[in-house]
C-alpha cells in the first residue's frame, strides 16, 4: 500500500448521522434559527442532523470545521452520548441534506463541508 492510498483513506473524521429532524441550533450557512420563509411564525429549532462521537477531540475538530451552525454537546459524567448537532434553516436545508450526502461513508472533512455549502 502506498502512501498516497493510506492517505486517502484516512480523509476525514469519523461522521455517521441520522435522518434530519427539528433541534435547537442555528444555520450552518447563516447563523439564523428561522424556520419559516414568510416569518408569520418564528421558532428556536432548526432543521438539524445529530452525529454522535466517541472522543471529546473528534467533536471538537468536527464543530471548528463550520463558521456557524454546530454545537458539541457533552456530558462528563456520561462521555459516550457526546454528539455534534448541525443544523440548517429553511432557505438552506438543501445544502444539509447536500452534507449528509457528502458523508454517507462516514467521514466528514473541512473540503465535504465547504463542498455542501458552495455546492
Amino acid at each position: 500500500m502506498s502512501v498516497e492510498t493510506k492517505v486517502e483513506e484516512n480523509v476525514g473524521e469519523p461522521f455517521v448521522c441520522g435522518e434530519i429532524h427539528l433541534e435547537t441550533v442555528t444555520c450552518f450557512i447563516c447563523g439564523s434559527y428561522n424556520r419559516d420563509d414568510n416569518r408569520r411564525r418564528f421558532s428556536y429549532k432548526s432543521h438539524s442532523i445529530v452525529a454522535p462521537v466517541d472522543l471529546f477531540l473528534t467533536g471538537r475538530v468536527i464543530t471548528k470545521m463550520f463558521n456557524c451552525g454546530a454545537r458539541f454537546e457533552h456530558n462528563p459524567q456520561k462521555p459516550k452520548q457526546a454528539r455534534v448537532l448541525i443544523g440548517a434553516c429553511d432557505r438552506h436545508i438543501h445544502k444539509l441534506e447536500r452534507l449528509v450526502e457528502l458523508t454517507k461513508d462516514g467521514k466528514i472533512s473541512k473540503d465535504r463541508v465547504e463542498s455542501a455549502r458552495f455546492g
